[in-house]
Protein backbone atom coordinates (compact mmCIF):
# COMPACT_ATOMS: atom_id res chain seq x y z
CA UNK A 1 0.00 0.00 0.00
CA UNK A 2 1.77 3.44 -0.94
CA UNK A 3 -0.73 6.70 -1.47
CA UNK A 4 0.07 9.72 -1.85
CA UNK A 5 -1.99 12.69 0.23
CA UNK A 6 -1.42 15.85 -1.42
CA UNK A 7 0.52 19.07 0.82
CA UNK A 8 -2.99 20.88 -0.02
CA UNK A 9 -5.55 17.86 1.31
CA UNK A 10 -2.82 17.90 4.22
CA UNK A 11 -3.54 21.77 4.68
CA UNK A 12 -7.44 21.51 4.55
CA UNK A 13 -7.75 19.21 6.90
CA UNK A 14 -5.29 20.43 9.46
CA UNK A 15 -7.32 23.47 9.13
CA UNK A 16 -10.76 22.00 9.48
CA UNK A 17 -9.24 21.06 13.18
CA UNK A 18 -7.37 24.00 13.61
CA UNK A 19 -4.40 23.10 12.96
CA UNK A 20 -1.36 24.17 11.52
CA UNK A 21 0.27 21.69 9.11
CA UNK A 22 3.52 21.20 10.32
CA UNK A 23 1.93 20.20 13.74
CA UNK A 24 0.57 17.70 12.34
CA UNK A 25 3.54 16.84 9.87
CA UNK A 26 5.57 16.62 13.03
CA UNK A 27 3.01 13.93 14.71
CA UNK A 28 3.75 11.76 11.65
CA UNK A 29 6.97 12.07 11.41
CA UNK A 30 7.13 13.53 7.81
CA UNK A 31 8.65 16.48 5.79
CA UNK A 32 6.81 18.63 4.24
CA UNK A 33 6.95 18.43 0.49
CA UNK A 34 4.35 18.07 -2.24
CA UNK A 35 2.78 15.13 -0.95
CA UNK A 36 2.78 12.79 1.97
CA UNK A 37 3.48 9.30 1.18
CA UNK A 38 1.52 7.08 3.31
CA UNK A 39 2.84 3.28 3.16
CA UNK A 40 0.49 1.70 5.64
CA UNK A 41 -2.56 1.14 7.26
CA UNK A 42 -1.44 2.23 11.36
CA UNK A 43 -0.14 5.26 9.21
CA UNK A 44 -3.08 6.63 7.83
CA UNK A 45 -4.87 5.91 11.14
CA UNK A 46 -2.30 7.64 12.74
CA UNK A 47 -2.64 10.75 10.47
CA UNK A 48 -6.39 9.81 11.32
CA UNK A 49 -5.66 9.95 14.93
CA UNK A 50 -3.63 12.90 15.15
CA UNK A 51 -6.03 14.92 12.93
CA UNK A 52 -8.79 13.41 14.95
CA UNK A 53 -11.26 12.41 12.41
CA UNK A 54 -12.65 9.41 10.70
CA UNK A 55 -9.56 7.24 8.36
CA UNK A 56 -12.21 7.68 5.66
CA UNK A 57 -12.27 11.53 5.65
CA UNK A 58 -8.14 11.57 5.18
CA UNK A 59 -9.05 9.36 1.88
CA UNK A 60 -12.04 11.30 0.56
CA UNK A 61 -11.95 12.82 -2.67
CA UNK A 62 -8.77 11.22 -3.69
CA UNK A 63 -8.07 10.32 -6.63
CA UNK A 64 -11.48 9.57 -8.58
CA UNK A 65 -12.12 6.34 -10.16
CA UNK A 66 -14.36 8.69 -12.77
CA UNK A 67 -13.44 9.25 -16.41
CA UNK A 68 -14.87 12.68 -17.30
CA UNK A 69 -17.29 12.53 -14.61
CA UNK A 70 -18.54 9.36 -15.21
CA UNK A 71 -17.65 4.91 -14.43
CA UNK A 72 -19.45 2.50 -16.35
CA UNK A 73 -19.81 -1.20 -15.07
CA UNK A 74 -20.54 -3.46 -17.50
CA UNK A 75 -22.44 -6.75 -16.92
CA UNK A 76 -21.36 -9.09 -13.65
CA UNK A 77 -17.91 -6.74 -13.22
CA UNK A 78 -19.56 -5.87 -9.83
CA UNK A 79 -18.38 -7.44 -6.13
CA UNK A 80 -20.67 -9.92 -6.07
CA UNK A 81 -21.14 -11.63 -2.90
CA UNK A 82 -24.00 -14.36 -1.39
CA UNK A 83 -25.17 -13.73 2.37
CA UNK A 84 -26.65 -16.05 4.44
CA UNK A 85 -29.31 -16.09 7.73
CA UNK A 86 -29.24 -18.78 10.39
CA UNK A 87 -27.32 -21.19 7.85
CA UNK A 88 -29.71 -20.36 4.63
CA UNK A 89 -28.61 -19.35 1.82
CA UNK A 90 -30.69 -15.61 1.45
CA UNK A 91 -30.19 -13.18 -0.87
CA UNK A 92 -26.89 -12.92 -3.94
CA UNK A 93 -25.60 -8.64 -3.85
CA UNK A 94 -24.25 -7.85 -7.06
CA UNK A 95 -23.51 -4.29 -6.63
CA UNK A 96 -23.88 -2.22 -9.68
CA UNK A 97 -21.70 0.74 -10.39
CA UNK A 98 -19.80 1.96 -7.34
CA UNK A 99 -17.88 5.03 -7.04
CA UNK A 100 -15.24 6.68 -4.63
CA UNK A 101 -16.69 9.97 -5.86
CA UNK A 102 -19.94 8.73 -3.94
CA UNK A 103 -19.71 6.31 -0.74
CA UNK A 104 -22.18 7.62 0.50
CA UNK A 105 -24.63 5.69 -2.59
CA UNK A 106 -24.54 1.78 -2.96
CA UNK A 107 -27.18 0.37 -5.26
CA UNK A 108 -27.50 -3.50 -5.73
CA UNK A 109 -29.34 -5.75 -8.07
CA UNK A 110 -30.48 -8.53 -5.03
CA UNK A 111 -31.29 -12.14 -5.95
CA UNK A 112 -33.92 -13.24 -3.42
CA UNK A 113 -33.40 -17.15 -2.31
CA UNK A 114 -35.74 -17.12 1.18
CA UNK A 115 -39.08 -18.52 -0.28
CA UNK A 116 -40.39 -19.90 3.20
CA UNK A 117 -42.27 -17.31 5.87
CA UNK A 118 -40.46 -19.95 8.15
CA UNK A 119 -36.64 -19.09 7.27
CA UNK A 120 -37.74 -15.14 7.27
CA UNK A 121 -35.12 -13.31 9.47
CA UNK A 122 -35.06 -9.69 9.54
CA UNK A 123 -31.53 -7.70 9.59
CA UNK A 124 -31.24 -5.27 12.55
CA UNK A 125 -31.54 -2.21 9.79
CA UNK A 126 -28.38 0.30 8.83
CA UNK A 127 -27.67 3.88 9.31
CA UNK A 128 -28.50 4.22 5.75
CA UNK A 129 -31.57 5.09 3.99
CA UNK A 130 -32.67 2.74 1.46
CA UNK A 131 -35.40 2.30 -1.63
CA UNK A 132 -35.69 -0.89 -3.12
CA UNK A 133 -37.57 -1.47 -6.38
CA UNK A 134 -39.19 -4.92 -7.29
CA UNK A 135 -37.30 -5.51 -10.81
CA UNK A 136 -38.44 -9.28 -11.19
CA UNK A 137 -41.31 -11.53 -9.40
CA UNK A 138 -43.38 -10.91 -6.73
CA UNK A 139 -41.54 -9.81 -3.02
CA UNK A 140 -42.76 -9.94 0.40
CA UNK A 141 -41.23 -7.62 2.35
CA UNK A 142 -41.45 -7.60 6.47
CA UNK A 143 -40.47 -4.71 8.58
CA UNK A 144 -40.49 -3.64 12.32
CA UNK A 145 -38.66 -4.26 15.54
CA UNK A 146 -38.12 -7.97 15.16
CA UNK A 147 -41.50 -8.84 17.62
CA UNK A 148 -43.29 -11.25 15.78
CA UNK A 149 -46.51 -9.35 17.10
CA UNK A 150 -45.27 -5.69 16.08
CA UNK A 151 -44.27 -6.92 12.52
CA UNK A 152 -45.55 -5.38 9.67
CA UNK A 153 -45.44 -6.93 5.90
CA UNK A 154 -46.55 -6.01 2.41
CA UNK A 155 -46.05 -7.52 -1.04
CA UNK A 156 -44.60 -5.83 -3.82
CA UNK A 157 -45.15 -6.48 -7.51
CA UNK A 158 -43.02 -6.26 -10.06
CA UNK A 159 -42.31 -2.73 -10.43
CA UNK A 160 -43.71 -1.74 -7.22
CA UNK A 161 -41.02 0.24 -4.54
CA UNK A 162 -40.09 1.38 -1.20
CA UNK A 163 -38.29 3.50 1.23
CA UNK A 164 -37.27 2.42 4.21
CA UNK A 165 -35.77 4.74 6.83
CA UNK A 166 -32.56 4.53 8.70
CA UNK A 167 -32.60 1.83 11.08
CA UNK A 168 -35.68 -0.17 10.36
CA UNK A 169 -35.47 -3.79 10.87
CA UNK A 170 -36.66 -5.44 7.47
CA UNK A 171 -36.59 -8.41 5.06
CA UNK A 172 -37.40 -9.52 1.61
CA UNK A 173 -38.61 -13.04 0.38
CA UNK A 174 -39.01 -13.84 -2.90
CA UNK A 175 -43.17 -15.15 -3.48
CA UNK A 176 -41.76 -16.40 -6.76
CA UNK A 177 -38.73 -18.86 -7.70
CA UNK A 178 -36.23 -15.92 -9.13
CA UNK A 179 -37.47 -12.43 -7.64
CA UNK A 180 -35.07 -9.63 -8.04
CA UNK A 181 -34.96 -6.06 -6.44
CA UNK A 182 -32.65 -3.07 -6.53
CA UNK A 183 -31.45 -1.51 -3.41
CA UNK A 184 -30.38 1.82 -3.47
CA UNK A 185 -29.02 2.25 0.14
CA UNK A 186 -27.57 6.31 0.43
CA UNK A 187 -26.76 8.27 3.25
CA UNK A 188 -26.68 12.06 3.76
CA UNK A 189 -23.51 14.18 3.90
Amino acid sequence: MSIKIGIAKIEELAASRKMSVDEVLRAINAVRTEYVVIDSMSELQKLADVLIIPMDEVLRGLRSDLTNGVKIFKRNEGFRKVSSRDGKKYYTYQHLATTNSAPELMALKVTLHCGSLEDVVLNEGHSSREVVYVLKGAVRVDWGDGVEAERQAEVLLEGDSIYISPNVPHSFMALEGSSEILAFNYSLP
